[in-house]
């Protein structure tokens, strides 16, 4: 039924018929016969009845408008039996002489004559307020209509307009709404009215409903003032709401911009509670403050004081704050090593290439066992999925590999049919909002590795799944459990003078010889391999930690299961649990190797003081010297960024060999680490965080001859 409607027209009709008709003549002029304060005066009367007026005209004519659009929506849902009997209500009510939509037009123009005399009004009060600026006399120019001079004794400065505060009833807001709206309008010497005019139009939302319905006269402005103030400025409630914003906040993560976002929204909430006499040092505060910071970030400020003392809200906010400072300054460093360091040349195509003679097979060094035996199962686990899928087909393979979008082009086309990230090929998101910061690992360029024009390295970098080339029989199985792995071999030739060092030190150096002979030095890069220094135990000794012995730990994702040597265990004395037997297979190689392990349980201390049991294989050798190159000076300014607290193992100042004692592998290789940020330095080394420190690994690019440590 359109009654109720129709009945709030009608009413809103005779509502405006009357204040239309009831409008009064009034005269902005100046009188010149009356005094500059008593002309004040007059203009101001004339100015708060002009508002007032357009204020009733406003408020009707929309009431009108609005109930227009209802009636029409309320018809659109009827029969069409009832639509008819509806259209002919409707042009009923708008056909007769005086109707809601003559009226609306009327009030239209009516407002637009009020709002012109409002303007002459306000430019009086400021000519008799600054007589000096407003001055001026018409002259007559023969070329044209009349132009002005100005005869004041200074320039008129136009000021940027300033836009009243708006208040939409957020007690959080209060204060700054308060402040600008005081400083604005409610210590100027205008008419209460007036300012309560210019306060209704500053208030939106629950605010502008607290006052809705208070009469705007002169009286009353004080009064919504204090209702404005008892509900929204109320001291108790700021505080509640301020709690409640701090206690919405999430945890933040490890990334620096996720750190110091949280950091700028606790100060905020701060200082605003400091501001109301509450005390920021209280444990309950602190404790909410803290419950916002990552467990890396907590274990790191925690160094900062004595265990049984107390933080105070300024003093962790100032560790906080230095604790993002460095790593803000080692990013920036980063990432403008990683802007001016030039890219590395196309290879160079010559007429007569390079050859490298067969090596002869004088030594070989293997080792990279995959798969365990004893009460482990004798069969994987079936995955769910791939570990590396491709984000172009699917497959198991990196993105830069995929052979059905095998160029950029398509490659391009693909990601647009996906709607994925440029940056990081994963969805929801666009390339200028992504996070991800790493450089693509052919060029160093900033785009995503699969994009890049310039891939010299490209064949030195492996799928984790892919089968070499020359393996073409699968390895045998044998019986009694004797389960399959692979290993990594690598053929070098050696010089007859390299011998006697070779002995000494396993290091392989691999020489480019020319047809004519000639040692050939080349640009390439080498590998750093993930080592770290802690101290191993037996935990089933009550004595553990006291006998604790420093070892040296290789992390090697390549093999699936982890091992300690037998000198290590025996130290130790770790009791063997179970017995297996492995079987190896070499590259090129046709029959496996086999060989038994024992199984044991040894302990390691990790860096935050907490400790962590293995269970491993021993071997009585698990490699030779693994190499570690001395650091690249343009990585110094990193590391003295980072406690040398922090890092897993030593700094190798100078070019050094470890034999590691256990070897960490896929099994709890990723429980190690951590899910925290990289940092890249500029050499290519990257570090890496896990649970034993700051792990050095990825590659160096050098001139001198590559040496390779085999494991």
């Amino acid at each position: 039924m359109s009654k109720p409607i129709r009945a709030f027209i009608e009413s809103t009709r005779i509502r405006l018929e009357d204040k239309l008709n009831s409008l009064i003549d009034v005269s902005p002029e100046v009188n010149d016969e009356l005094t500059r304060e008593e002309n004040m005066k007059v203009l101001d009367k004339t100015r708060s009845h002009l508002l007032h007026e357009i204020q009733c005209v406003k408020e009707a004519v929309n009431a009108l408008d609005t109930s227009n659009t209802e009636w029409g929506v309320y018809m659109r849902t009827l029969t069409p039996e009832k639509l008819e009997q509806e259209e002919e209500i409707y042009q009923e009510t708008i056909e007769f002489p005086g109707s809601f939509m003559e009226l609306i037009g009327k009030g239209r123009d009516e407002l637009l004559i009020l709002q012109s005399r409002l303007r002459d009004t306000e430019e009086n009060q400021a000519q008799l307020l600054n007589p000096r600026i407003f001055k001026s006399a018409a002259l007559l120019d023969e070329d044209g209509p009349k132009v002005f001079e100005e005869r004041a004794t200074f320039k008129q400065i136009h000021l940027p307009e300033l836009q009243l505060p708006t208040y939409d009833g957020d007690p959080l807001k209060w204060g700054e709404f308060w402040d600008a709206y005081e400083a604005a309008i409610h210590t100027r010497g205008i008419t209460p009215v007036q300012k309560f005019n210019y306060l209704i139009g500053s208030l939106t939302g629950k605010a502008h409903t607290a006052i809705e319905g208070i009469a705007i006269t002169n009286a009353n402005y004080q009064e919504a003032i204090g209702i404005l103030k008892h509900r929204f400025g109320n001291v108790n409630v700021i505080k509640r709401s301020l709690y409640a914003q701090l206690k919405k906040l999430p945890t933040s993560s490890e990334k620096t911009v996720d750190l110091r976002s949280t950091l700028e929204e606790i100060d905020c909430v701060c200082r605003q509670l400091k501001s109301l006499g509450e005390d920021v040092n209280q444990p309950n505060l602190i404790m909410m403050v803290q419950e916002k910071l990552p467990p890396g970030v907590l274990i790191e400020l925690g160094k900062y004081k004595f265990p049984d003392e107390l933080w105070q809200m300024d003093q962790l906010r100032a560790q906080f704050d230095a604790l993002i400072c460095i790593r803000e300054e080692a990013l920036q460093i980063v990432q403008h090593a990683s802007k001016t360091e030039p890219k590395p040349p196309p290879p160079r195509i010559e007429s007569k290439p390079w050859k490298v003679n067969p090596p002869p097979l004088d030594s070989i060094d293997a080792f990279a066992v995959l798969i365990s035996n004893g009460d482990r199962s004798d069969k994987l686990p079936a995955k769910k999925g791939y570990l590396y899928p491709c984000a172009f087909c699917g497959e198991n393979h990196f993105n830069d590999q995929c052979v059905k979008f095998p160029v950029r082009n398509s490659r391009h086309k693909r990601v647009r049919e996906l709607d994925l990230c440029f940056r990081c090929l994963k969805p929801g998101h666009k390339a200028r909002k992504c996070r991800f910061t790493r450089t693509c690992i052919y060029c160093q360029g900033e785009h995503n590795r699969a994009f890049c024009t310039y891939k010299g390295s490209r064949a030195n970098y492996h799928s984790p799944n892919a089968s070499h080339p020359t393996q073409t029989k699968p390895p045998k199985v044998f019986p009694n459990k004797i389960t399959k792995a692979q290993a990594i071999v690598e053929k070098v030739k050696l010089k007859e003078e390299d011998r006697e060092e070779r002995e000494k030190s396993n290091i392989k150096k691999v020489s480019m010889i020319a047809k004519e002979k000639k040692h050939a030095i080349k640009m390439r890069n080498e590998g750093v391999l993930l080592t770290a220094k802690t101290k191993a135990f037996n935990p089933r000794m009550k004595s553990m930690k006291e006998d604790a012995i420093d070892v040296h730990i290789l992390f090697d994702s390549g093999s699936q299961i982890s091992f300690i040597t037998q000198e290590l265990a025996s130290k130790l004395k770790l009791k063997k649990e179970d017995e297996n037997i492995f079987s190896i297979n070499t590259l090129a190689s046709t029959k496996p190797m086999q060989m038994k392990s024992s199984i044991v349980q040894v302990g390691v201390t990790l860096k935050d003081g907490s400790t962590k049991t293995l269970q491993a294989s021993t071997l009585l050798m698990l490699t030779k010297k693994v190499q570690r190159k001395a650091l690249n000076e343009d990585d110094f300014n990193i590391f003295k960024q980072i406690s040398v607290e922090a890092l897993a193992d030593d700094l190798p100042m100078k070019n050094e060999a470890i034999v590691p004692d256990m070897l960490i592998g896929s099994d709890y290789f990723w429980e190690f680490l951590e899910l925290k940020e990289t940092i890249r330095c500029p050499s290519g080394l990257y570090l890496i965080p896990s649970k034993v420190g700051l792990l050095i690994g990825g590659k160096q690019e050098t001139r001198e001859d590559i040496i390779i440590s085999n494991h």
